[in-house]
């Protein structure tokens, strides 16, 4: 899509396709399978709802709980532990600290 940044409320897809083939000139941009479309309005395309350039900026990121993907194991064993209070996950928990205690005296 060329220039959606831009309010789109009126373009097609044909006049999209147009543009694109005015400024391309290295290459042979072709519109090829179902072509009954190209009537419609880019709007439509991309938010039939609203025509006008949203600010994403502006929009909250729910607050999520990330962990880091070296940690998903460590976190796993905490949170199974927790939930268990078994003698068995606490092993395995256990297990999982020593070996990193191992790795990060070795790379440190």
């Amino acid at each position: 899509m060329e220039d959606v940044d831009k309010n789109i409320a009126g373009e097609t897809l044909d006049d999209q396709f147009k543009t694109i083939l005015r400024l391309t000139t290295r290459s042979h941009p072709m519109q090829f399978g179902d072509l009954s479309f190209t009537t419609d309005t880019v709007a439509y395309w991309l938010s039939p709802a609203k025509t006008e350039v949203q600010n994403y900026c502006d929009l909250k990121v729910p607050q999520r709980n990330s962990v880091d993907s070296r940690d998903i194991k460590l976190h796993y064993l905490i949170n199974r532990h927790a939930q268990n209070l078994s003698e068995e996950s606490m092993n395995k928990l256990n297990e999982e600290i020593a070996s990193r205690k191992n790795f990060d005296d070795i790379f440190a």
